[in-house]
């Protein structure tokens, strides 16, 4: 006896790692979720429900009477952190996104300033042949042709970069164009940075979706068995209604199981009723969660957009600017001459 005791004084592991976020403990009847990052805690503590169920208390752990309530919150919980985490990434590729663009509108005020000052190196009639500067650097070459620098996808084919029109390359990010071949490698790096923040998101956003179809199918389950004991509940009722048409004698024994029956079934089905309620309830969640990860991946997509759309602007300016100073060395040419 004194063993019983002390087993029930002690928590019991019913279930590790839920969700790959929480260990699932039995204390005095109560289920807790404590989440995997906590090293150490106090089970005999006075108020251990009040801390574990704050918001601060044991980073986030949850408490529940039953173990279907506790797995639903702990699924709500781990939600909540995965779309925050997903809105920190989300802001990580907005800031990268700005950097990038505030580069290259510095680069572009650098190539006036240098054409208002005249100070443009007059380009070769014939610039030397384009020679590769650096191998696969992240997935890219980096080309140096006429006094720039070409990060060019590796899958991308032959390029003549005296005849080949490169904007449809620039707008899909298959080129990168600098003068300088550290400010081309930032650019590489980041847009890497930024594609794969895109693809951990979306990993994100798939692994979300599936723990919300997990949950809402279980709670399916939990209304089918309740359906098959109101079921079978009728099945008693039908068997004592045929007992008793054959044996007037057990008619008040009957009547007696028959009010305990409708009281049972009545309980069942007010059961089966705050399932439903509850199953509502998680499908509006699943419907706020799904618009919030729909109102994300248009917005991702929109910026994504935004950026090819000022890659091609930059890459017209480009061709300007080369035209500027073509006509700015043709014009040097012309006075020199005698």
């Amino acid at each position: 006896m004194n063993d019983t005791v002390c087993e029930e004084r002690l928590p019991k592991l019913i279930e590790d790692s839920f969700l790959n976020c929480f260990d699932i403990y039995l204390f005095k009847g109560r289920f807790y979720a404590i989440d995997n990052s906590v090293v150490d805690v106090d089970f005999l503590s006075q108020d251990l429900d009040t801390r574990l169920s704050s918001p601060q208390g044991s980073q986030g752990s949850v408490v529940a009477d039953n173990l279907d309530e506790l797995r639903h919150k702990a699924h709500c919980l781990f939600t909540e952190r995965m779309l925050r985490t997903l809105s920190d990434k989300q802001e990580q590729s907005q800031m990268d996104i700005d950097d990038l663009k505030n580069k290259y509108n510095n680069f572009r005020e650098i190539m006036k300033e240098q054409l208002k000052r005249g100070e443009a190196a007059q380009e070769a009639p014939h610039p030397p042949p384009p020679y590769l500067f650096e191998q696969d650097y992240y997935g890219y070459n980096i080309i140096y042709y006429d006094k720039k620098y070409y990060a060019v996808d590796k899958t991308v084919g032959a390029i003549d970069f005296a005849k080949d029109d490169l904007s449809p390359l620039v707008g899909k990010f298959k080129c990168i164009i600098s003068r300088s071949s550290t400010e081309v490698k930032a650019l590489v790096e980041r847009y890497i940075t930024l594609m794969r923040n895109i693809d951990e998101r979306d990993t994100i956003i798939t692994g979300l979706r599936e723990e919300l179809k997990k949950g809402l199918y279980h709670n399916k389950s939990v209304i089918n068995d309740l359906r098959s004991q109101v079921e079978e509940k009728d099945s008693l009722i039908k068997q004592l209604q045929k007992d008793l048409s054959e044996s007037k004698p057990l008619a008040a024994q009957f009547q007696q199981n028959m009010q305990e029956s409708r009281s049972t079934i009545e309980s069942l089905r007010k059961g089966l009723s705050e399932k439903d309620t509850t199953i509502s309830k998680l499908r509006e969640t699943i419907s706020e969660k799904d618009l919030i990860i729909d109102n994300l991946q248009q917005d991702a997509t929109d910026k994504y957009l935004k950026i090819v759309e000022q890659q091609k602007t930059l890459a017209q300016k480009d061709v300007v600017i080369e035209g500027l100073q073509q006509q700015l060395n043709n014009l040097k040419s012309t006075n020199k001459r005698p």
